[in-house]
């Protein structure tokens, strides 16, 4: 009962009063030497008799190379001796697991708490935790595992030699862990990984997008580990050799004597080439201070001159091998043209004839010669002008009659390739006086202006004067006139309306009728108007009549008057008065808790000024009547308030316009709700409830009289501990139609009274607080949520396991677990829970066990210990998914239900055989042998056997119950030479396969019938599945329905009696048909006597999944794949 322990420590189980009597000492021996030393001092056990709770050493970390076994000691002492139990907290779930030491990798050495892990990984690393208890206490101790391997790193590339401009992607394999960062390096220095062409992908890979000459070079990649422990990898990359490239070089340039000129050649290659200029053919430059040549291959030439920097010039890149590019281009320096002053004679008059000359001094041909007149290129025909070039010399004008058009500014251009040269001369022509308006006789209306021209040009400008040097007529006549030029005619709206004009002036006098800028007599409107005309001595009247005056009538008439001497105009306003419109533009300026103010845009007057408004108002859900409040206010206000209102209450406003002929039409509905005000009353009916030891409930109701202030938008909920002096800490709760006024407080002390109080609020305010109300605290806490997991599960059964969340305020009691389910037989009884207590014990823990396989929960199974953290369930049905839950309870209430988990039990449905296996054929029967269903880990429950002649449509049902203990079937009473369809369908808890067999009897004589032709796709086989499908179907919709009403009638009666697990149960229980174990055997009995019997025997449905198989005489397999149906089959 001695134990070593991998750190040296000796672990003693079982102590005894004889090992008080030994002394202990410590033994090392050097692996290399083989010497051996004791301890200087030794160790004496001293043992007591009373109990204690267990304790530990310190806590540990433990690092170990990987595939080695690691030892995790957990050394505890204590009396009773301590039991053990390990932990490992996954660090990606935060959750706490437990540690499987069955897995045969990993184990406990018994009663020492040392736990072992045999070839540990690096998924192996972790914190594990011990977890020792007795019955006088429990205690915990962590590790930290650590799993290590050596590092070792690897630089990976495509390609070591690469070519400029290429791609390369170098990757950093690292092995070993752990592995806490990499980096690169390149020829010992930082790499720059910010740059577009330079990037570092999950700090692994470095990819240069276009390699450039300085990427040459070695990179390493460094990964560090723990304690410093780092492993390097390296790589060296190289340039190819290339030959030399002139990658960017120049044009054909024409320049200005003095100018500055640059020429750029870039040259590429590996190794990089020289680049040299020379001019010529042989002459390098530079040859004076003047040329400058750049490492970058970039020629400058300072202040150019013809003789010494005209000529060509040539780029060559050479390298180290003598490999040559070149590029050479021709440099050309040309002067500009520079002309000579030209102007024109100072005296010249018109017929005048003369010439111009523009005249080059200097510059190289070839020169082109442009001439413009006042800046606009000049149009030799159109100016009568001729235009001659002399060479490159020069260019004349020559005008052989100049007149008044030639006069302006005369530009010559000189251009060659280099630049221009332009000069500008005026031609100032004299031109003798002309008429240009003569004067003449004048006709003139009486009362007009009269003007006679007298209008003559020349330059310069010629000085007018009047003389009698001939004679004039004026002739003075009437025009057509009004007496006045405006008149204001008005009319009520439905009666006639006439408009008259009179003119005077000298016959013929035409008068037109025009409104909006269209004459009357053109438009539409004529047909409703009429004009009337009538001549008087000194002129005519016209009138316009229109028998029913509209609106459209109102608006300004012109009516002209001409004869040949003038017209004139009489604007007449026509103004039909009718009744406003309805007010269509009105704002709220103000909105009180009792008074809405409006402010009101005029509507249109009808051409009758508005007197006054009158507002109507009343409640939204109210209707308008003749008591409908109302107020008049004066037009001249355009703003009005309606006062004595309720707050808060939503008010429906209209608007009416009144003048002189009558009062308009309401406006639009304007709805409107008052502004409330401060709640007046605190809230009322205020209660409280402890639940827990840190959590009180308050509830309460709102304030009496709401409606006289408005809403409420919230509570000022107060709490302080009972009795102290500090002021009250407000929380805010919201207030909603749709939710409870209740509010909990948390994290409050254990068994301490507090004191509420609640006050409401608005947009306006608080109102006051409500009387005070104290309540306490629990002294206790029923248990938190489990943890649940599913370990695994067979064909019946489930192994679960679990941890319970315990706080510091934890009240040991009862835990229960519970497990609803719902079983899917096609055709057996409901499997119920059995009867169970629901009382608890003091300081015990239970759990309950929740279980279902469809919509409906139900209690499993009751856990009285509360000890156990795994358990397994049974009576559970193969191939069926379910899910599942945990609650944990004691004296004081219930835990949350923990996490729903779904698991499936295995078996799959029946495997049906072939025709060979299944049937032996006779002349007058088959033996069918049921024990070649291949059950496929699920047992099966029962057969339904069912045939037919070939080619009928009805199937004679022999059984739907055959157990599954009988082995060998007999179908009897059968015609010999007949072909005949069976059909079998094989039941279990995982599901039903049905299959189809198509068979022949022999003949009397014992041969075999010829095989006939089956057509899957006939019109008897599509019907027959059909019917097949649709009875079924319909079957389980009645079954259903029933099933409902049966449970919604019953659970309703049931109620009021049962607690809220036993309510559940019921109505679980309620929802299925129940057939115990004596009815079955009743009804394989009466299998047994009478063939035609008609049992039925319904169950869930979509319970089940079938499969289908369909097999005629060749042994075609035709799957058909079925929902998860149950139908209600006939029973013999």
């Amino acid at each position: 009962h001695k134990t070593f322990t991998i750190g040296g420590n000796l672990y003693i189980t079982s102590v005894s009063r004889e090992d008080e009597f030994n002394s202990y000492k410590c033994q090392i021996r050097n692996s290399l030497t083989n010497d051996i030393l004791f301890s200087s001092t030794s160790g004496k056990l001293i043992i007591t008799g009373f109990s204690f709770s267990p304790n530990y050493c310190t806590v540990r970390l433990v690092k170990i190379e990987n595939g080695r076994n690691a030892y995790l000691p957990c050394i505890a002492h204590g009396f009773p001796v301590p039991h053990y139990r390990w932990y490992r907290k996954s660090s990606e779930r935060e959750q706490i697991e437990y540690v499987n030491i069955d897995s045969g990798r990993t184990y406990v050495i018994a009663r020492t708490g040392i736990l072992v892990i045999r070839n540990v990984s690096k998924s192996d690393s972790g914190q594990y935790i011990c977890v020792v208890n007795n019955s006088e206490g429990e205690d915990k101790m962590s590790f930290d595992l650590v799993v290590k391997a050596s590092l070792s790193v690897i630089v990976e590339t495509s390609a070591q030699r690469i070519e400029a401009g290429q791609e390369v992607t170098l990757s950093c394999v690292v092995k070993g862990f752990p592995v806490h960062t990499t980096y690169w390096v390149k020829n010992m220095k930082t790499i720059n990984t910010s740059t577009h062409r330079v990037k570092l992908t999950a700090s692994k890979f470095l990819h240069i997008a276009k390699v450039e000459r300085q990427d040459h070079g070695c990179y390493q990649c460094f990964a560090v580990g723990d304690e410093n422990e780092s492993a390097e990898g390296s790589v060296c990359l190289y340039l190819s050799e290339n030959a030399p490239k002139l990658k960017e070089t120049f044009k054909k340039h024409i320049i200005n004597p003095s100018d500055r000129l640059s020429l750029k050649c870039v040259a590429s290659g590996n190794p990089l080439p020289t680049v040299t200029w020379t001019i010529d053919g042989g002459r390098e430059l530079p040859l004076s201070e003047r040329n400058k040549v750049f490492e970058n291959g970039t020629l400058l030439i300072l202040d150019t001159h013809r003789e010494l920097d005209e000529g060509t010039y040539v780029c060559e890149a050479i390298n180290h091998k003598g490999e040559k590019a070149r590029r050479d281009l021709h440099i050309q320096v040309l002067k500009k043209p520079v002309i000579t002053p030209f102007y024109f004679p100072q005296s010249l008059t018109e017929g005048m004839r003369v010439m111009i000359t523009c005249n080059v001094l200097t510059g190289d041909a070839p020169i082109v010669f442009h001439w413009y007149k006042d800046n606009k290129t000049l149009d030799s025909f159109e100016l009568d002008v001729q235009k001659t070039e002399v060479t490159d010399m020069g260019s004349t004008l020559v005008f052989r009659s100049i007149s008044k058009k030639h006069a302006g500014n005369y530009t010559c251009v000189a251009s060659n390739k280099i630049g221009e040269d332009r000069l500008t001369a005026t031609m100032i022509v004299k031109v003798p006086p002309k008429w240009r308006i003569e004067p003449n006789d004048k006709s003139v209306v009486v009362g007009d202006r009269v003007t006679f021209d007298c209008q003559a040009d020349g330059y310069p400008s010629p000085l007018i004067r009047w003389k009698a040097t001939t004679v004039v007529r004026l002739f003075v006549h009437a025009q057509a006139k009004f007496k006045s030029n405006f008149q204001v005619i008005k009319v009520r709206k439905g009666e006639p309306l006439k408009i008259m004009c009179e003119a005077f002036g000298e016959k013929p006098i035409d008068i037109k009728w025009i409104k909006d800028k269209i004459e009357i007599d053109s438009i539409v409107e004529r047909k409703r108007l009429t004009i009337a005309r009538k001549e008087t001595i000194d002129g005519a009247i016209s009138e316009l009549i229109s028998l029913v005056a509209s609106r459209s009538d109102s608006g300004s008439y012109l009516c002209i008057a001409s004869n040949p001497f003038g017209q004139s105009e009489l604007t007449s306003r026509v103004l039909v008065e009718e009744v406003p419109d309805e007010p269509s533009d009105i704002k709220i300026v103000d909105r009180g808790s009792k008074s809405i103010t409006f402010k009101v845009t005029p509507p249109y007057s009808g051409n009758s000024q508005i007197n006054k408004y009158i507002v109507q108002w009343k409640r939204e859900n109210d209707s308008w009547s003749a008591d409908t409040f109302k107020n008049e206010f004066n037009a001249n206000l355009h703003q009005f308030t309606i006062e004595n209102l309720r707050p808060f209450v939503k008010y429906n406003f209209r608007v009416f316009a009144v003048n002189a002929i009558g009062q308009s039409k309401s406006s639009a509905i304007i709805t409107v709700t008052t502004d409330e005000e401060v709640p007046e009353t605190a809230p009322v009916s205020i209660r409280t409830e402890a639940l827990s030891s840190k959590s009180i409930r308050i509830k309460w109701k709102p304030p009496r009289h709401i409606e006289n202030i408005g809403s409420i938008s919230g509570y000022y909920i107060g709490h302080k501990i009972n009795h102290s002096n500090k002021q009250y800490t407000f929380t805010t709760v919201e207030a909603h139609s749709d939710k409870p006024l209740e509010f909990t407080f948390d994290n409050l002390k254990k068994a301490t009274s507090y004191v509420f109080t609640i006050q409401a609020f608005n947009s306006k305010g608080a109102g006051p607080l409500s009387p005070e109300v104290v309540c306490r605290t629990l002294d206790k806490d029923p248990p938190l949520a489990p943890k649940l997991k599913v370990i695994s599960s067979s064909a019946t059964s489930a192994k679960l396991k679990w941890i319970l969340n315990e706080d510091a305020n934890h009240i040991t009691g009862k835990c229960y677990f519970f497990v609803f389910y719902a079983l899917n037989l096609l055709c057996s009884s409901f499997l119920t829970a059995a009867e169970m207590s629901f009382g608890y014990s003091k300081g015990r823990k239970r759990f309950r066990i929740f279980l279902r396989s469809n919509n409906d929960w139900k209690l499993h199974e009751t856990i009285s210990d509360g000890t156990l953290t795994s358990y397994t369930i049974h009576s559970l049905k193969c191939g069926t998914k379910y899910q599942i839950y945990l609650i944990a309870f004691n004296e004081v209430g219930s835990s949350e239900r923990s996490e729903v988990l779904s698991f499936q039990t295995d078996g799959l449905a029946p495997v049906a055989p072939d025709k060979q296996s299944l049937m032996t054929v006779n002349s007058t029967y088959i033996m069918l042998h049921l024990s070649s269903w291949k059950t496929n880990a699920c047992p099966i429950n029962n057969f339904v056997i069912q045939y037919k002649q070939q080619g009928q449509n009805e199937w004679i049902l022999l059984s739907n119950i055959v157990p599954p203990f009988v082995e060998d079937f007999l179908l009897n009473d059968l015609y010999p030479g007949v072909w005949y369809n069976l059909l079998i369908s094989a039941h279990s808890d995982a599901g039903s396969t049905e299959a189809e067999y198509l068979f022949a009897t022999l003949t009397e004589k014992g041969g075999t019938v010829a095989p006939i032709f089956i057509n899957p796709s006939s019109e008897e086989h599509r019907s027959r599945r059909f019917i097949q499908m649709l009875l079924p179907i319909t079957s389980v919709f009645i079954a259903v329905l029933l099933i409902v009403i049966f449970v919604l009638f019953f659970g309703y009666k049931r109620n009021n009696g049962l607690s809220s697990v036993q309510y559940l149960g019921d109505n679980l229980s309620q929802k299925c048909d129940n057939i115990s174990m004596s009815s079955a055997k009743v009804v394989y009995e009466t299998v047994q006597k009478d063939e035609r019997t008609s049992v039925y025997c319904p169950s869930p449905y979509a319970a089940t999944q079938m499969s289908v198989y369909f097999q005629d005489n060749n042994s075609r397999d035709i799957a058909v794949s079925a929902h998860d149906n149950c139908y209600d089959m006939p029973l013999l």
